[in-house]
């Protein structure tokens, strides 16, 4: 198989001809490397092939630092004296100020594709505010770590958008960042622009990360790990529960648990659903930071044994266990600005009303299958790979 080129790699084997002689900003962070992993704010200032006078982050940062939902101030790289523009502070969208000068915005963001991280809507500000002040937008595109195939989940109904989902999309859509940018500037953008999209070569929507021979950079501190990435789209539903999702141990994402639970009994009626590619063993954690810090925690790690693991499916079952058989220990967290963290995750109230209805799983993937089917229809025509 030949090596994998990303939106970056092939910007470099091309002599940065589409760039050579401008002026440019770069919306990026650390884990967006190339084929030899250096990181994009390397590559751009290493070359004098075009001038890069402002950096612009999403959450967590320039260097990906910054905890979950940690407000990055903007400031000044120390090395090269480019502005750093924070997008995840009291600024979302692009100013004109922080664009003015420029001849094109460049976007190199590693994306999870999962709807609740946050890199694709710190994109969708930056087509919004680059559509309005006439600038293009140049996309180096990478691949979608679970593939181009699997569309899964609900979409976000309205009054439900948030900065894990700003518009109606499930929660495995299936896009590389460059097929979304197309998408949603030509479906949601009110001032579209001008986005061009520097494609991968050697990918194909079949490829999921675990194919690509290439290392898992971290994309946040809580994301360190495939095998992180692998649980996501599941387990990050865990966050809208009074359940630890294990954020502040060395398992963010593939552990969950509580006080008030008897980890072996849950172990045991999971492993009794005998869901394909995937095995629950009783585990007990203590997290260092978040729910529950400094507190003992039962439940489960959730291990996976083969590629049939559907992530979805085995972290519903664990939260629907859970509230059967231990409902003391099981709760929603609690609304803020009349608005419940899993209803956003979840892009409507529908899951957490079904599982405190007694819904089955099998039920509430059910009530999905429409979002799922319709947004595949929805984004044929944006589709840049076969």
């Amino acid at each position: 198989m030949p090596p994998l080129l990303t939106g970056l790699d092939a910007l470099q084997a091309d002599g940065f001809a589409l760039l050579r002689g401008t002026k440019v900003g770069l919306l990026t962070h650390p884990a967006a490397v190339d084929t030899q992993l250096r990181s994009p704010y390397h590559v751009f200032t290493s070359t004098k092939d075009l001038t890069l006078t402002a950096l612009l982050s999403p959450e967590h940062g320039l260097w990906g630092i910054a905890l979950n939902g940690e407000y990055v101030h903007s400031s000044i790289d120390p090395r090269t004296g480019i502005p750093i523009h924070s997008l995840y502070g009291q600024q979302m969208r692009p100013t004109l100020e922080m664009l003015e000068g420029l001849d094109a915005l460049v976007v190199n963001l590693q994306d999870i594709g999962a709807r609740y991280y946050t890199f694709i809507w710190t994109l969708t500000h930056a087509l919004d505010a680059a559509g309005a002040y006439g600038l293009p937008v140049i996309i180096l595109d990478r691949p979608n770590p679970y593939g181009g195939q699997l569309v899964r989940g609900p979409g976000v109904a309205p009054g439900y958008e948030s900065l894990v989902g700003r518009v109606n999309i499930p929660i495995l859509h299936g896009l590389t960042i460059g097929e979304f940018a197309k998408w949603y500037n030509a479906r949601h953008n009110p001032t579209p622009g001008d986005v061009a999209v520097v494609t991968c070569r050697g990918w194909n929507r079949g490829m999921t990360w675990a194919d690509l021979r290439r290392p898992w950079i971290s994309t946040s501190p809580a994301m360190p790990h495939l095998s992180t990435l692998q649980h996501y789209p599941g387990s990050c539903l865990v966050e809208g529960t009074t359940l630890s999702e294990g954020r502040g141990t060395y398992l963010p994402f593939e552990i969950a648990g509580a006080p008030g639970i008897e980890p072996t009994d849950l172990a045991n009626a999971l492993n009794a659903l005998n869901l394909p590619g995937v095995a629950f063993r009783a585990h007990v954690f203590k997290p260092n930071l978040s729910k529950h810090k400094d507190t003992d925690c039962y439940g489960v790690q959730v291990h996976i044994t083969g590629r049939e693991f559907d992530s979805i499916r085995a972290w519903l079952a664990v939260m629907v266990a859970v509230r059967r058989m231990f409902p003391e220990a099981f709760g929603w967290t609690p609304p803020h600005n009349d608005r419940r963290h899993i209803d956003l995750l979840a892009g409507s109230p529908t899951l957490r009303e079904m599982v405190d209805s007694g819904a089955s799983v099998d039920d509430i993937l059910a009530a999905w299958d429409d979002s799922a089917r319709s947004f595949l229809a929805d984004r044929r025509e944006f589709l840049l790979y076969a």
